[in-house]
């Protein structure tokens, strides 16, 4: 058991390649014994998979009230009210899984203001650092 909580808000639901990898992260924490409590990003979808049942059982899991909140934010930056967020949860990370080399200026306000990003190649550190973006970065590990 960890000793703080993730908040994943993200499409998990989603019947396409970032669904797919959103609910992947979200297994791969649970499976570390992470409690993970998700909030899907879209609603509308097809449930025959045991993958997306679970995504389900893990929105309705409550959170647990001595544990620091980590939200891990899998949507857009420029979409989270950071203000709104801060009141909510301890910590604030992005994961961060654009095919680019270059982040669009006007998104740079809100990831300064995450505590992290976390991205999933050396490409997308050094977009970022190229970008602009001063927040520490990261990868997720499996080590």
């Amino acid at each position: 058991m960890s000793h703080y909580q993730v908040i994943w808000i993200g499409p998990v639901l989603g019947d396409n390649g970032i669904g797919t990898a959103s609910r992947e992260y979200v297994l791969a924490l649970h499976r570390l014994g992470v409690h993970v409590k998700v909030t899907p990003a879209r609603r509308r979808s097809s449930f025959s998979t045991p993958s997306k049942r679970l995504m389900l059982a893990l929105a309705r899991r409550p959170l647990v009230r001595k544990k620091p909140k980590v939200l891990v934010y899998h949507r857009l930056p420029y979409t989270l009210n950071i203000a709104q967020a801060r009141k909510r949860y301890d910590y604030l990370i992005l994961n961060a899984v654009w095919e680019t080399t270059k982040i669009p200026r006007n998104w740079l306000p809100n990831i300064n203001r995450f505590d992290a990003v976390c991205v999933p190649s050396v490409q997308n550190r050094i977009a970022m650092k190229r970008s602009g973006v001063r927040v520490p970065y990261t990868s997720f590990r499996t080590e």
